[in-house]
């Protein structure tokens, strides 16, 4: 195609080169230049001239302007396919069966999720996905299960979990306090706290352009909450700044999902159970045996 419009491009140059010459040729077989322009065949002739030479002008231009944006195109289509060649195959999406590269690849665009797949591998945690069981945290084995529809479910369990993981020694400490009140609140807030960053995970991965396919529990209360909390606090303290104006919105979605917990309107993925009644048969059952992690 380039070819052919330099064919074309060179063969009107040449016609007009000749148009050119030809209309050189004829002024100067006139006597005078009064003398030619006093002739109709003159006049006639040279506006003809004039108006094939302004023809082939413009077409020149119009093919030149073309093979400039055919040349651009080329360009454009070529980066385009260098920068997809550089950034290889996309991530599987969101609502495919759970794997460990569809579930890492689901959390990009989440702080809190990129966070908790970099502690992972860096503690060499084990991921197994199971659907006999519930998620839960396995601190003896050094492994998390998750049970989880597709990809984006999966990791929004993976971030819960792993702040069980992260919290195992708080864990630790509260079952040995020989209290077994601190030992379900302790578990209580672990909860709370992993529910929270699931919820806010979500929230970042919508902020980043995409659509997570599952909601967290709890996560509709706690936005409700916060919302109200913000404006609330915004109502009573006008001159508040907007991080002042946000700590406040959280702590109010932070303590409806503490809620949520304590009054059984949450039931651990294991059994069924509230998690009050879950953390303290646990602790009835295998006090003092090393506590294994949390639902």
């Amino acid at each position: 195609m380039a070819r052919a419009r330099s064919f074309v491009i060179g063969a009107v140059g040449g016609t007009i080169g000749a148009v050119a010459w030809a209309a050189i040729a004829f002024a100067d077989n006139c006597s005078s230049e009064l003398d030619c322009q006093q002739t109709q065949t003159y006049n006639t002739t040279t506006t003809i001239i004039a108006t094939v030479i302004g023809v082939l002008v413009a077409v020149i231009s119009i093919l030149i302007s073309q093979a400039a944006a055919a040349a651009a195109g080329a360009g454009a289509a070529a980066g385009a396919g260098a920068a997809g060649a550089a950034a290889g195959p996309p991530p599987p999406p969101m609502t495919d069966p759970p794997s460990q590269a569809g579930m890492n690849g689901a959390l990009v665009g989440s702080t809190l999720g990129e966070d908790a797949t970099k502690y992972v591998k860096d503690n060499n945690i084990n991921v197994v996905f199971d659907t006999t069981d519930g998620s839960y945290w396995d601190a003896a084995n050094n492994r998390i299960v998750i049970n989880a529809k597709d990809n984006h479910d999966a990791a929004q369990i993976l971030v819960h979990e792993v702040n069980h993981a992260q919290g195992q020694t708080s864990t630790t400490t509260a079952w040995n306090s020989g209290s077994k009140e601190t030992w379900v609140n302790t578990m209580i807030d672990q909860e709370t706290q992993g529910t929270v960053e699931s919820i806010q995970s979500n929230q970042q991965l919508r902020d980043s352009g995409k659509t997570p396919s599952q909601t967290f529990p709890l996560e509709n209360e706690y936005n409700a909450a916060r919302t109200k909390g913000m404006q609330d606090y915004t109502a009573a303290n006008p001159n508040a700044t907007p991080a002042e104006i946000a700590k406040a919105g959280d702590d109010a979605g932070y303590a409806r999902v503490k809620q949520g917990f304590e009054n059984g309107e949450v039931k651990a993925s294991t059994n069924g159970q509230s998690y009050k009644d879950y953390y303290g048969n646990d602790y009835d059952a295998k006090h003092p045996t090393p506590p294994a992690g949390g639902p």
